[in-house]
């Protein structure tokens, strides 16, 4: 087995340790204070939460599923809708923040991470097109699980990311990004995946207060 590059490994350590600290910054921020709803105050305060959250959640590496669960225990069903289509413009923005990133840049980030091969790779997919990659890729797939897991990656994505720690793979932005930059994921099927993966959670909880 291929040792990993120890640069990579160094930036990897500080990316995530990065990202638990902003998450847990965003997670004190929101769980302080009085939070009763019904003033403009709070109202105001709501909001901007919302949106840092956004912001927060689309960034590789934060824990935003963690921080939208919090949300949903603090506040209940009455934050339901607005945590789900937080979470969704969230994955969105990293999606296309990958997409539309240059590849030389991508490559040039990899490369400083001593991964080369990685590199080359996303430098050769400049000008590609999402059916061109999806071809390229499906030609080199090899074994049965590799191409098992290739033809659900949609069911993969989903399932990774409602997977407990997953900030560690990169947070729900950074598997977004990776997938709007790999240029595997269009458009339009990514959202629909991501709309019903991030559905579960908040639908639960709005439908056990409604019920109660």
């Amino acid at each position: 087995m291929k040792k990993l590059p120890l640069r990579f490994v160094i930036i990897y350590v500080g990316l995530v340790a990065c990202g638990m600290v902003l998450g847990s910054y965003l997670v004190d921020y929101t769980s302080s204070g009085n939070h009763q709803f019904g003033t403009t105050k709070i109202h105001a305060v709501f909001g901007i939460t919302m949106l840092v959250y956004v912001f927060a959640s689309a960034v590789p590496f934060v824990p935003g599923a963690e921080i939208g669960f919090l949300m949903l225990a603090m506040f209940g069903a009455s934050v339901a809708g607005s945590v789900y289509l937080c979470m969704v413009g969230a994955l969105l923005l990293a999606y296309y923040v990958g997409r539309l990133c240059p590849p030389s840049i991508l490559a040039r980030v990899l490369n400083i991470m001593g991964l080369q091969r990685a590199g080359a790779w996303v430098k050769n997919l400049k000008g590609s097109s999402h059916m061109e990659v999806d071809k390229l890729v499906a030609s080199k797939v090899d074994g049965k699980f590799t191409e098992l897991l290739f033809k659900n990656r949609y069911i993969a994505l989903a399932l990774i990311l409602n997977l407990p720690g997953n900030s560690l793979l990169g947070g729900g932005g950074g598997l977004a990004m990776m997938a709007g930059a790999s240029k595997l994921y269009s458009p339009g099927k990514f959202f629909v995946t991501i709309a019903v993966a991030v559905a579960p959670i908040p639908l639960v909880v709005y439908l056990t207060e409604l019920v109660i």
